[in-house]
């Protein structure tokens, strides 16, 4: 059987209760990975991380072995985390602590990056995708710049 992927973006609208609708083309995936038994928990990078219980359990166990230099990183994965439950219309709770943290209030982008969903602000994530491409095209300017002065330098 081939391993299930969680892949793709997809903007959601929290219901007026602070409820993500799992949009459907997830909702056998998820219920095959884990029985709609899910853990949500703060990313320190701004995001909210959303897991398989099952994946939650293996990817929880290695703060068991972290050093203290790891403290808190612990306090905000660990600390934050939250197990949920999809309820029968597959919708899973974002807490008032975890959407204030991730800066969700009506929208929400949820990104599967195969093995768990983040999910985002939307604004925030556009903006760092935007920052990242503005990185790359920078890079991609100063090799040439350099492929440039290194063809100056050859004598042909």
């Amino acid at each position: 059987m081939a391993e299930i992927q969680l892949l793709g973006r997809e903007q959601v609208t929290l219901d007026a209760k602070h409820r993500l609708s799992l949009p459907a083309r997830y909702r056998d995936s998820v219920s095959a990975l884990c029985a709609d038994q899910l853990v949500l928990t703060e990313h320190p990078d701004g995001f909210l991380l959303c897991m398989p219980e099952p994946k939650w359990h293996s990817f929880s166990q290695q703060f068991s072995h972290a050093g203290s230099a790891n403290q808190w990183l612990k306090r905000i994965i660990l600390g934050g985390a939250c197990p949920v439950q999809l309820d029968s219309a597959k919708r899973l709770l974002l807490p008032v602590e975890l959407r204030e943290a991730a800066r969700i209030d009506k929208l929400a982008l949820l990104v599967g990056v195969g093995e768990y969903f983040e999910i985002w602000n939307p604004e925030d994530f556009a903006a760092l995708r935007n920052k990242q491409r503005a990185l790359r095209a920078a890079e991609v300017v100063v090799q040439e710049q350099n492929l440039q002065a290194s063809l100056q330098e050859v004598r042909w």
